[in-house]
């Protein structure tokens, strides 16, 4: 696979009085030499504090906790090659310096295949899908950049951002709420829960302070969408594909929907509580007896993703030590593809971004030490050389969002990734 070359990092030129000396190595000691572009940080110590800290607050730091941030947060990175094997130069890396690297490819990707209203469709090279979900994909690429520390001000894809955002608080519905694109037939309520969340943190990381973006339409938007989804949620907790009132619920967007709502209540966004609690029981019922989330209440049928997806959601909601949430663990890490070295079927990169955050919020962090490095290592194997990652079924857009938003949660500037 091409890689395309990296500028090392430069370190300080110790030159003038001692003063200047003295002060220059204060500064070294104190600052981690990590990759700063555009006004963005990425991989700082402040943002991998949160992925570092095992133990329980208030509690003693050991000794491996008393290494720079930077270095704890990388330790398992070395050891990402098979068991008796050798690291080439480029997998000695930390994994989070690796990782931001290829988000940084993936970015200037994306930057290249924005449509001219703002959008992100699923594939840009096909004439056939040339705005297909471009509702979900938006809200996905959003998501990523954001997370990479953009803003609608700032960051070398601000621009991007600030347009994506302004084409999803456009298509919000002023009397109903409903995200809706005449040519947009994929998303439903899928897209609904994702553009919901997606709003819902620049609201709540940039507010109405936004020189580029009306807070008060993202406010708006964010009002009535919420509204909506309040409004038809089904008798037993759960939501279905259209933007209706319906006898029928799925899990997946169930799972979608409560993330966005609780990120919206995080915002300031009033969520009537009692929806969040019987959608909450409706994830809840759907756990079987081997810890595995069922596709829905009344279906039997259960996998990796969905388990994956319904452990992040209770995380989401503060459930982080349970019963439920410890034998949903222990099915996924039966299941891992990335810890086990198998094949998962359908949804890989949905699969990986839930099971990202079920094990970087889980209460001990050794699996996610484990997990994190490999994964950034299987993404270095599937990364085109223009930065892009593909999907059968959904195109390297898609594909792309969120396996580099899937990278970048241990990153901690996305409010509802942070432990």
């Amino acid at each position: 696979m091409m890689r395309t070359a990296r500028r090392k990092n430069q370190g300080p030129a110790f030159i003038g009085r001692p003063r200047r000396f003295l002060l220059c190595m204060a500064l070294a000691v104190l600052m981690v030499p990590f990759i700063c572009s555009g006004g963005a940080c990425y991989g700082s110590e402040d943002s991998n504090d949160a992925a570092q800290n095992t133990g329980e607050e208030g509690g003693s730091v050991d000794a491996d906790e008393k290494k720079p941030a930077f270095q704890r947060a990388n330790d398992a990175a070395q050891n990402t090659g098979e068991e008796g094997g050798s690291l080439d130069a480029d997998e000695k890396k930390p994994a989070l310096q690796r990782a931001w690297e290829m988000v940084k490819r993936g970015h200037l990707f994306l930057s290249k295949v924005q449509n001219d209203d703002g959008s992100f469709s699923v594939d840009p090279k096909s004439k056939s899908y040339a705005k297909s979900a471009p509702i979900a994909v938006t809200s996905l690429v959003c998501l990523s950049l954001m997370a990479g520390g953009n803003t609608p001000d700032s960051g070398p894809f601000h621009n991007e951002l600030k347009k994506g955002l302004f084409y999803l608080a456009e298509v919000c519905d002023p009397e109903t709420g409903v995200f809706r694109d005449d040519l947009d037939k994929t998303s439903k309520m899928h897209g609904q829960g994702f553009a919901i969340l997606a709003l819902s943190q620049a609201y709540g990381m940039f507010g109405l302070k936004t020189r580029s973006l009306s807070g008060d339409k993202l406010a708006a938007s964010l009002h009535r969408a919420v509204r909506l989804v309040c409004n038809i949620q089904t008798e037993v907790g759960g939501w279905y594909y259209e933007p209706v009132f319906s006898g029928d619920h799925e899990g997946s967007i169930t799972i979608c929907i409560i993330q966005g709502l609780r990120a919206s209540r995080n915002a300031g966004i009033h969520v009537n509580s009692d929806v969040i609690e019987a959608a909450l029981n409706y994830v809840r019922r759907s756990q079987k007896a081997d810890g595995s989330f069922r596709y829905r209440l009344n279906d039997d049928s259960s996998s990796y993703a969905l388990t994956a997806a319904g452990l992040a959601t209770l995380n989401a909601i503060g459930e982080y030590d349970s019963e439920a949430i410890d034998k949903g663990l222990e099915y996924m890490l039966e299941k891992d593809p990335v810890l086990n070295m198998v094949s998962i079927d359908q949804f890989p990169q949905y699969a990986r971004f839930y099971a990202a955050q079920a094990y970087y919020q889980y209460k001990d962090l050794s699996t996610w030490k484990r997990w994190y490095p490999r994964f950034v290592k299987e993404c270095q194997d599937l990364q085109y050389a223009d930065g892009s990652f593909s999907n059968q079924a959904y195109g390297s857009v898609y594909a792309t969002a969120t396996i580099t938003l899937t990278l970048q949660i241990p990153f901690g500037y996305m409010p509802v990734f942070q432990r």
